[in-house]
């Protein structure tokens, strides 16, 4: 990079070092968003990222190795109650909004709401013994928040 675009740089990709009290030059605009992509091939593109990548990449970290690691140190009932916790926690890591306050109360709704469902996949798991079945659960359930999603948009 050359004279100003150091700054760009800093300012575009650097959030943390992005101050107010750092100029930032006049020929310096943040980097373009992605095109979203709409109809057919992005409810497609969801489908396949909510339904069958999630739920598979989600089940064996979460559920084949977390909770069995834990289950095997600590028992299946705080196996279960640890591993149910980390993943609820890790799906409101990024959850933002206006204000803290915002987004507080959101990562709290959305802690609240995927706690049971972090339940019922480990129980699934620890009963039946085989990944196959939460990754099942997982995406079904996924599956049909998107169609929620969808219908509610119509």
């Amino acid at each position: 990079p050359q004279g100003g675009e150091h700054e760009c740089v800093v300012r575009n990709y650097v959030p943390s070092l992005a101050i107010e009290a750092y100029p930032s030059p006049s020929s310096c605009a943040p980097p373009a968003a992605p095109a979203l992509i709409d109809g057919t091939a992005g409810i497609a593109m969801n489908v396949l990222a909510a339904v069958l990548i999630a739920p598979v990449a989600e089940e064996i970290f979460f559920r084949g190795f977390a909770l069995t690691a834990w289950e095997r140190s600590l028992g299946a009932r705080q196996g279960l109650i640890r591993a149910s916790v980390f993943f609820a926690f890790v799906h409101v890591l990024t959850v933002g909004g206006a204000t803290f306050s915002d987004a507080s109360g959101k990562a709290i709704i959305g802690f609240a709401v995927r706690l049971p469902v972090a339940f019922a996949l480990g129980w699934l798991f620890l009963r039946r013994r085989s990944i196959f079945a939460p990754m099942g659960l997982h995406a079904g359930f996924n599956g049909l928040l998107l169609l929620l999603a969808e219908l509610g948009t119509q």
